[in-house]
């Protein structure tokens, strides 16, 4: 089974993360998914619950892991 990890990243006014798979930068998302613009996360803990969502997707093997609005919304991130 593949190794996934979430990295909490800092970018600009706000926060991003980078997903690693087997020690290697897999995904790099400094702004929140699934919304226009380039909007970053407004909080670490913002980044780390839609980094860690994204992380099980990949590890039930679901490729690509996207993230819904309606997720978001589940998950309370400020937008």
């Amino acid at each position: 089974m593949d190794e996934v990890e979430v990295s909490v990243i800092t970018v600009n006014d706000g926060w991003g993360f980078e997903i690693y798979r087997n020690g290697k930068k897999y995904i790099e998302q400094p702004t929140i998914p699934a919304v226009l613009g380039n909007i970053h996360f407004k909080t670490k803990e913002d980044a780390q619950s839609v980094g860690n969502l994204m992380k099980s997707k990949i590890e039930k093997g679901v490729i690509p892991p996207a993230i819904t609005l309606k997720e978001l919304d589940s998950l309370e991130i400020r937008k």
